[in-house]
């Protein structure tokens, strides 16, 4: 259940974080099998239609798939990890595809507000790797186990939404809850209400990580 809740000054989404399962391994496989963040178009006449950037600004592409069962906790518009493999046997290629799995991830809300009243900070992550495909910045990370909802979001700090790199920041926090072993998470963030600015040339996004000393994180606009 993702329901709203409030910290100071921070409108925010608490959600169960969709986790991971299958082991540590990276998320590709050594077979012909592809592993993708998606977007869910929805299906119709038992045909599932998916789509994605292969990274960054590449073309849209565009998959369709018969006799897919789709988790049910994934709505249309919804982005989500899709396992398949592509009928024409050439990769990120528009076209149908053969699925050999579905699950749902996390859609992390984008918020806008004054960083400096946010404990952005309060809850380090993991962080495995962070790419952008179009307007969707997603996130592959380990975050501790938790049973009960967490605070999840990214803020896009309000006072740089006029500058041409708009600062954005990784929100996590356990609210309260201990640290626990943790388990690999992933999310994908819709930034398009900042990437669509008038000027806005690229985003840096800042995460707090347990892993790696680097904080910031810059993804600039390119040509098709």
């Amino acid at each position: 259940m993702r329901t709203t809740r409030l910290l100071p000054l921070l409108p925010a989404m608490t959600l169960a974080v969709a986790l991971a399962g299958c082991g540590d391994d990276a998320p590709y496989s050594d077979t012909a099998t592809l592993y993708d963040i998606v977007t869910y178009e929805g299906s119709a006449h038992g045909v599932a239609r998916f789509a994605m950037r292969a990274s960054n600004d590449s073309p849209l592409l565009t998959f369709t798939a018969t006799g897919v069962d789709v988790d049910p906790d994934i709505g249309e518009g919804d982005r989500m990890l899709l396992g398949y493999i592509p009928a024409s046997g050439r990769p990120y290629t528009s076209g149908e595809v053969s699925v050999v799995s579905t699950g749902a991830i996390n859609n992390v809300p984008l918020k806008e507000d004054a960083i400096a009243d946010i404990r952005w900070d309060a809850d380090p992550i993991y962080l495995n790797s962070i790419w952008r495909t179009g307007c969707y910045i997603n996130v592959y990370c380990r975050v501790s186990y938790s049973a009960k909802p967490r605070l999840l979001s990214i803020v896009a700090d309000r006072e740089t939404l006029g500058d041409p790199v708009p600062q954005l920041y990784l929100v996590h926090d356990l609210l309260g809850e201990p640290d626990s072993y943790t388990r690999r998470a992933y999310l994908s963030v819709d930034i398009s209400g900042v990437w669509q600015l008038e000027g806005c040339r690229g985003v840096t996004v800042h995460v707090a990580d347990s892993n790696l000393p680097k904080t910031e994180y810059t993804f600039m606009k390119t040509d098709n």
